[in-house]
């Protein structure tokens, strides 16, 4: 009983470490400006920003490396408590911000920054407060990933990571599909440089597609294509599959 007890104790205090860590990436990213720079820039239209993207990316990350610390059920709350720890020290530094003219220190603490981290309500208190359910909500989320079986997340992650990349180098890809497309088709995929929610869609549902395919069969295929002889392998070679 005392060696579960401090069992706990230690998985408690990891937790609360990782929820720290997240906390102070958010306070950090906020106060060097960079929040505030990527907020700027939509990732898919209509739906998120980069700098949303940023402010909730430390919870989800700590909600899912919080689930690698236990079983069932019971890591959604750990993904939960990481999130709820995290964005402690963003409260604080919301209530300083109000307390102290910090701008003499951080230039780029200023009403623009106050208004995204409290969403937009006139009270900090209460924008703080709906900032701090959501990031909680985040950690949750990312334990919740951690719960699904690792092909499965895995061929999922691949699919959210390369629909981001698609998104943030949308400008690129206006570049090169201008010179094929015109302007009715332009408009169906981005609306001017920012990735439309549609190509978006079929971005993840394709790439996700292929990696679960891939995380489930790949090891057949590697065999399949082992057992082939060596002229046939070096023929799919010079056909661009391997």
């Amino acid at each position: 009983m005392q060696q579960m007890n401090t069992f706990n104790a230690s998985e408690g205090r990891r937790l609360i470490e990782m929820g720290l860590i997240g906390g102070i990436v958010i306070v950090y990213v906020s106060v060097i400006g960079m929040l505030q720079s990527f907020n700027a820039r939509a990732v898919v239209d209509g739906w998120f920003t980069l700098g949303q993207l940023l402010l909730f990316a430390p919870p989800l990350i700590g909600g899912l490396l919080a689930a690698r610390r236990g079983n069932g059920a019971i890591v959604v709350i750990y993904g939960a408590l990481v999130g709820a720890v995290a964005s402690v020290p963003l409260l604080i530094f919301l209530m300083l911000s109000q307390a102290v003219d910090l701008r003499g220190v951080f230039v780029n603490v200023n009403p623009n920054l106050l208004e995204i981290l409290t969403l937009e309500q006139e009270s900090v208190l209460t924008g703080g407060l709906m900032l701090a359910g959501l990031i909680a909500l985040a950690g949750a989320g990312g334990a919740l990933i951690g719960l699904i079986p690792p092909k499965a997340r895995r061929g999922l992650l691949v699919g959210v990571v390369l629909t981001l990349v698609a998104a943030v180098m949308s400008e690129l890809i206006r570049q090169i599909a201008g010179q094929f497309l015109d302007r009715d088709a332009m408009r169906v995929l981005l609306n001017r440089s920012v990735l439309m929610p549609a190509p978006a869609t079929v971005i993840f549902i394709v790439t996700t597609a292929l990696a679960l395919a891939w995380s489930y069969r790949g090891d057949v295929i590697k065999q399949r294509y082992g057992d082939l002889p060596a002229s046939q392998r070096r023929l799919v070679r010079g056909g661009g599959m391997t």
